[in-house]
């Protein structure tokens, strides 16, 4: 079977190059043959075989094609009617017969199309490989001269190749023939041998080809007729400025829908919206006057003024995207630099501006809330004034990732004390620093939230 395919495929890489030289049509072919068929069983002496003709018998076959390409088709093939089989036994000849039929898909190759490209010749030859499911039937054996005996029915397969010609009568006839060899189980003839049973089949009959038929080639003739008598009454130049201008207007129209869609959809700029409104105007007013010169440069000018509109939208956004990025990068530094001053205003304060805290705390003791009401009256005597806390943590105890929470809460709490005595979050900056930085070399003063102003 590997073998099988590997021709198939030779075959159809061959095919490929065939160029057509006529014209082809692929379609359905249907052919009816009936013939002779000859079996040979055991032994493999083919040439013996041939000798005694008691092993001739009738043959026929159904096929259901189609021609895909010059060279290639597909066929599904029905074929079979009688074997023929002889045992010789003490000396006693006895002949028999049975009923086979078998159904197989066959592709078939022409061969002068496969290197001379296609034409409607009146010989083709071709060849075919296929595979076949066959089903024996009616057994005219006698079972107890016969080895390998079946009974009522068997079921196996067949490897199938021949070659073919078909005489072109027509574009729908052919008269066609055929020899097919049909490679068959040891089973076929129901008597065991070392070689395969083979069933030679010569036939000859008729081939329908609906897809070359005249009446389709002459419909297809007649189309192409029409569409080239259409092709030039198109051309009289009344009915080509007409379409000249039909497809102006559906252009034109088209311009306006996307002009319309594309309004709907951005932000254009108050000039560029003028600039499109205007242009829309002037399109419909050239369209209700079918003035083809205003229609198309019209359609142009919209056009240009919706890609105009499109890329200063673009260029907008692309300087606003850049005015955010420069802002927050400003406001970036600005908070890095405010950060930098309220750690050095921290390192320089005084111990009666930091709230001291338990190890690992951050609640506010009573001893040191007196320091948060001081800050209070700063920032109620001066409305301008601003609270700067700064939270630290000493990194003798804890993790860097727990004093680093620890810090932004003891900024937190004093925060929260300063909104509920009525002083408003927009007055208050807080700036943690965990324990990467010190206010102190003494551990537990680095416990703390150092109280600022600005």
């Amino acid at each position: 079977m590997k073998k099988v395919i590997l021709v198939i495929a030779s075959v159809l890489a061959l095919s490929a190059g065939a160029f057509a030289q006529d014209t082809f049509y692929p379609g359905l072919t249907l052919g009816l043959k009936g013939g002779v068929g000859y079996t040979v069983g055991e032994g493999g002496d083919i040439l013996g075989d041939f000798m005694n003709s008691k092993l001739f018998s009738p043959a026929a076959a159904l096929d259901l094609g189609y021609q895909i390409s010059p060279v290639f088709g597909l066929r599904l093939d029905v074929n079979g009617w009688q074997g023929k089989g002889w045992v010789v036994d003490s000396g006693t000849q006895n002949g028999y017969d049975f009923t086979f039929a078998q159904a197989g898909l066959d592709a078939t190759f022409d061969i002068r199309s496969m290197f001379n490209g296609y034409k409607a010749r009146v010989f083709n030859p071709y060849v075919f490989l296929g595979v076949a499911g066959v089903g024996y039937i009616a057994n005219g054996a006698d079972k107890n001269r016969v080895d390998r005996y079946w009974d009522p029915v068997k079921i196996s397969t067949a490897a199938r190749a021949g070659i073919g010609a078909d005489f072109r009568l027509s574009d729908l006839l052919a008269i066609e023939l055929e020899y097919a060899y049909n490679a068959q189980s040891d089973d076929f003839n129901s008597k065991n041998g070392s070689f395969l049973d083979h069933q030679h089949n010569v036939l000859a009959g008729l081939k329908f080809n609906f897809g070359q038929a005249a009446g389709a080639k002459k419909a297809a003739e007649a189309a192409a007729a029409a569409a080239a008598a259409a092709a030039a009454q198109a051309a009289a130049a009344a009915a080509r400025e007409q379409k000249e201008l039909d497809d102006a207007i559906a252009e034109a129209l088209k311009a306006i829908e996307n002009a319309e869609k594309a309004l709907a959809e951005n932000d254009f700029l108050p000039e560029d919206v003028a600039a499109i409104n205007d242009a829309i105007a002037a399109l419909k007013k050239a369209i209700e006057d079918k003035d083809i010169d205003a229609i198309k440069a019209g359609t142009k000018a919209l056009n240009d003024a919706v890609d105009a509109a499109r890329k200063n939208l673009a260029d907008k956004i692309e300087a606003d995207k850049k005015a955010a990025e420069e802002k927050a990068a400003a406001e970036k530094a600005a908070y890095e630099q405010a950060r930098a001053d309220a750690l050095a205003a921290a390192q320089a304060a005084k111990a009666k501006d930091i709230v001291y805290y338990v190890i690992g705390k951050w609640d506010i003791r009573n001893q040191e809330r007196y320091k948060i009401n001081n800050l209070l009256k700063k920032l109620n005597a001066d409305p301008n004034l601003k609270a700067v806390l700064v939270g630290f943590a000493d990194r003798e105890t804890g993790t860097t990732d727990g004093n680093w929470v620890l810090s932004e809460n003891r900024a937190h709490i004093v925060a929260e004390a300063l909104e509920a005595a009525g002083i408003a979050p927009e007055r208050i900056e807080q700036y943690w620093f965990g324990d990467t930085e010190r206010i102190s070399k003494i551990a537990e003063k680095n416990r703390a939230t150092v109280l600022l102003t600005k």
